[in-house]
């Protein structure tokens, strides 16, 4: 039974969109997935990163937090300039 409802949404979703349109989903979908997986990656690294740094004291965690302040600064510093060059035509 849920295998015939389920083939009756897909027989909708066909109906209702082109098959271009469902391929370029599709692909977005896998590009997107793609993204979601290097950067759930990128965290656990972060994570353990942070967890074998959590040893070395109240110092460094001090020193870490104004390294990140600084950063955020370069950050938005970067970001203003790119907003004040000139556009390229």
């Amino acid at each position: 039974m849920l295998l015939k409802i389920r083939l009756e949404e897909l027989t909708v979703l066909l109906d209702t969109y082109p098959p271009a349109k469902v391929e370029a989903h599709r692909r977005i979908r896998a590009a997107l997935e793609g993204a979601l997986g290097r950067a759930a990656g990128e965290a656990s690294g972060a994570r353990a990163a942070l967890a074998a740094f959590g040893g070395l004291g109240p110092q460094f965690g001090a020193l870490a937090g104004e390294y990140g302040r600084l950063r955020e600064r370069l950050g938005h510093r970067r970001w203003a300039l790119r907003q004040l060059r000139p556009h390229d035509p």
